[in-house]
């Protein structure tokens, strides 16, 4: 291994930079007598301003009698070298045969996927509300899925938690080959984030780091769910609707003065298992006021 450290001594080879053991000139009476380190210097192996390291070789050649490699071995006992994959060429050249045969056999079938979710656009109110983690997985690539579940554990598909995050992964995966998807998991925390805070910058905040739309889309699509009609279905029906009113406060006086105001109107139907109550006369809006 190439060290970064400088051998001074005047007999050095320059071309030899793979020494296991350096000395630091600085600290040499831990490891070798005064007299030897005077030696050197008179003998111009090493210059008395040199403050660097010398090389265990070049230390063996001046002196090769010397107590100093026992020292040293027992303050720096050589430890086991680990078998490191990446020094041999071979391995690395299989590990990228191997990636490559992975990505020739799952990178296609996410591609093909990622541009069919892209052309459905945003889920349905109906596919938000019945949404399972489980279910979409199950509609994703199955190599992508056992993939995952090698890297993750066998049992991220029974256990509900695992299986939510792991949807929350492939989500996430896909949003990095097109950040123009719309995946059901993400937008759902969009509008119940929304609900919950109303905030534009929560909103916006979040759809930066996930599939989960904008907060301009958000919007338009509460209000196009909220404006389609209502089926009403045949016989008696009860309407019920309340309306809440938030109006802002102010203390300052002047012409024109405007305060927030916001209003909601929630209304409810619900059918009623008579369907002839209109012919009750009990119920006559007339009954019990007398005769007109």
């Amino acid at each position: 291994m190439t060290s970064k450290r400088k051998c001074q001594a005047s007999i050095h080879d320059i071309n030899d930079t793979d020494c296991d053991y350096w000395f630091g000139l600085s600290r040499e009476s831990k490891i070798f007598k005064r007299q030897d380190v005077e030696l050197m210097h008179e003998q111009g192996y090493i210059k008395r301003t040199d403050r660097g390291y010398i090389c265990e070789r070049c230390l063996d050649e001046i002196l090769p009698e010397h107590q100093y490699s026992i020292t040293r071995r027992k303050q720096k006992p050589e430890a086991p070298k680990a078998e490191n994959d990446s020094a041999d060429p071979s391995k690395d050249c299989d590990l990228s045969l191997e990636i490559a045969k992975i990505k020739e056999c799952i990178e296609p079938l996410i591609r093909k996927d990622v541009t069919q979710l892209y052309k459905d656009g945003k889920p349905t109110l109906d596919q938000l509300v019945q949404y399972s983690a489980k279910e979409w997985l199950q509609n994703r690539p199955k190599q992508l899925i056992e993939l995952m579940k090698s890297l993750c554990g066998d049992d991220i598909l029974t256990d509900d938690k695992k299986c939510y995050h792991l949807a929350k992964t492939v989500e996430q995966l896909y949003y990095l080959r097109n950040s123009r998807l719309i995946l059901p998991l993400s937008f759902r925390e969009g509008i119940l984030l929304y609900s919950f805070t109303y905030s534009k910058q929560a909103i916006t905040l979040q759809c930066k780091t996930a599939p989960s739309s904008s907060y301009s889309t958000i919007n338009r699509y509460l209000a196009e769910e909220a404006s389609e009609p209502v089926l009403m279905p045949p016989g008696s029906i009860r309407v019920a609707f309340d309306n809440n009113q938030v109006i802002g406060k102010t203390y300052m006086i002047k012409g024109d003065n405007k305060v927030p105001t916001s209003v909601m109107t929630s209304t409810s139907y619900s059918k009623l298992s008579d369907s002839n109550i209109e012919e009750k006369v009990s119920l006559n809006q007339n009954s019990g006021c007398g005769e007109i």
